[in-house]
């Protein structure tokens, strides 16, 4: 089960005043980030919170340009000054803190091994600073994420690999495993090309391995 986001990395579709969850849209400093799936909301693209200098949630008034009334968020990404500046933020769990109520009496009623943490971790670096000092700054960030649980009552095949035998056979000493971790880097320069022009240039790559495994 999937709480608030803790197991599984994605945007969240959310409805305002009765209106379509569909009509969300997601913004990075101003452009939509979406794909051709559906009605173009959905994206696999995760904002690096640690490059986010403000995150603008619109829900009512919307400009003219929008082509829908949903929310409308927008990540406006840090942009680095005269001074070298950065973050870290980083946490990190194993299953030695994963608590368990899996009783004796359970386990001869037929209970198995339940839904469990195995581990997580989130690393997030970020800074930036000059590069020409009044002319031309940088910001860069990454993010590595990894999410893993044991799964309930999924066990891997004994028999996998083995071309005499067909038949599925539980091994109850190795649990499946839920898993996905998600990687980001990402960079931003920022240019003053005159007195009052500001040019900006934006890259992010993203990877994702997603080990989608669910019961049966």
């Amino acid at each position: 089960m999937d709480v608030g986001g803790t197991n599984n990395l994605q945007n969240t579709l959310i409805s305002m005043h009765g209106g379509r969850r569909s009509d969300t849209r997601l913004m990075i400093d101003g452009v939509r980030i979406g794909n051709v799936a559906g009605e173009g909301q959905w994206t696999n693209y995760v904002p690096d919170t640690g490059t986010a200098q403000e995150v603008a949630i619109d829900y009512s008034s919307m400009q003219a340009e929008h082509l829908t009334g949903g929310l409308r968020i927008n990540v406006i990404p840090r942009a680095g000054g005269n001074t070298f500046r950065g973050s870290l933020f980083a946490t990190a769990v194993g299953e030695a803190w994963q608590s368990s109520n899996l009783s004796q009496d359970l386990i001869d009623q037929g209970t198995q091994e339940p839904n469990r943490l195995k581990r997580a971790y989130d690393f997030n670096p970020s800074g930036g600073g000059p590069v020409v000092r009044d002319r031309l700054w940088f910001y860069t960030s990454a993010r590595f994420q990894d999410n893993q649980s044991f799964v309930a009552a999924t066990f891997a095949n004994r028999n996998a690999g083995d071309p005499s035998k067909w038949l599925y056979e539980r091994d109850l000493a190795e649990q499946s495993v839920f898993s996905i971790a998600q990687n980001s880097v990402n960079a931003r320069l920022r240019w003053q090309a005159a007195q009052k022009h500001k040019v900006g240039f934006y890259a992010d790559t993203q990877t994702r391995d997603w080990d989608d495994v669910v019961p049966n």
